[in-house]
């Protein structure tokens, strides 16, 4: 089964450099924007790297906060918890 990767937007500061370095070591760096705040990183999370992610930069979390804890099968997209039937 291949790896799946998340996505998340952040603004991580420009006094966490070490952030910064982990980032780029263990994720994908999509696009980097200096703004005002500090440093718009959109970043491709591995699946082994994503519960570090949440701990570490979830505060700086623009979008993606919906981060899962496990990756979601394409099979879990199909289920409807929500007990509705139109029938």
């Amino acid at each position: 089964m291949a790896e799946q990767l998340d996505t998340v937007t952040m603004v991580l500061p420009h006094s966490d450099g070490q952030g910064h370095a982990w980032l780029y070591q263990h994720c994908e760096i999509l696009s980097r924007d200096d703004v005002e705040d500090g440093i718009r990183l959109a970043v491709r999370v591995p699946d082994a790297h994503r519960s570090r992610v949440r701990e570490r930069f979830a505060k700086y979390f623009v979008t993606g906060l919906e981060l899962p804890d496990e990756p979601v099968s394409e099979e879990d997209d199909d289920a409807d918890d929500s007990g509705y039937s139109p029938i």
